[in-house]
């Protein structure tokens, strides 16, 4: 048999061999598509609890996890569609490509991720003491999106405003006969000096809080105001006489000193 230099030509059927081979390969790999994640920056996260990776094929999501943290099982997530397996969090979605963050909370604390779809996640940590004050740590000045600061400075503008307008209809002290009374003032907050004559405190117990907040039930006389209280939040809803000098509030009248 004589052999001629130059290129092999391959026969029709290699060819078709070799395209639905090729073919093959690239449906193989566009099922799925991986993120790891740099396990150095993570881990100087929180070192209880950060991924490692990420995978998402047609109609899940893979999350893998380490941490100090033996299991995630006293956690909650936001989405219902959650199993989870040793420390892989799989996520059974239509449209994976969509589900860009998780969160997920205990009570006490909460974790928040955002752009899983990278080789780095952004990330919050947020923890609830026991007054009930909220404590932030994570990646605050890059998690969220500028639309969103934006928005949230906006709505603190409006509260803001809200809180200065109920605020003026109670400013002063109002007191009642029996000697209980409120004091409303204000300085880098609005405050709530209490003296509240009770069955449980028959010589009156008198507290402070700088923490005060108020709301208003629309069209009507009836209005709240609360302030963290221990572990838990005090309110007081209160009923305002149309002149706006005199309120009602479990059971007593305090009427507004001039």
């Amino acid at each position: 048999m004589n052999l001629k230099n130059g290129p092999l030509t391959p026969s029709p059927r290699a060819i078709l061999a070799s395209i639905l081979l090729m073919g093959m390969m690239l449906v193989g790999c566009g099922n799925t598509k991986t993120y790891t994640y740099n396990s150095s920056k993570t881990k100087e996260r929180f070192e209880d609890f950060y991924l490692t990776k990420t995978v998402v094929g047609s109609d899940y999501i893979k999350i893998y996890w380490e941490g100090t943290m033996d299991s995630l099982e006293n956690y909650h997530f936001h989405d219902d569609s959650v199993e989870l397996d040793g420390h892989t969090i799989i996520i059974n979605i239509e449209e994976p490509e969509k589900y860009t963050e998780l969160e997920l909370s205990n009570g006490d604390r909460t974790y928040c991720f955002r752009n899983l779809y990278s080789d780095m996640y952004t990330a919050l940590q947020i923890d609830m003491d026991s007054e009930g004050g909220l404590h932030v740590e994570g990646d605050e000045g890059t998690f969220f999106t500028d639309e969103e600061i934006e928005a949230s400075r906006k709505r603190a503008e409006i509260e803001a405003k809200e809180q200065e307008s109920l605020y003026v209809i109670f400013e002063g002290t109002w007191k009642a006969e029996d000697g209980s009374y409120f004091s409303f003032s204000k300085d880098d907050t609005y405050c709530l000096e209490t003296f509240w004559i009770s069955e449980e405190h028959p010589n009156g117990e008198k507290y402070i809080n700088p923490e005060l907040e108020f709301s208003h039930f629309e069209d009507s006389n009836e209005y709240q105001f609360s302030f963290p209280y221990g572990a838990m939040m005090k309110c007081y809803t209160i009923e305002l006489s149309e002149s706006g000098d005199v309120m009602e509030v479990e059971g007593k009248t305090l009427t507004k000193e001039l």
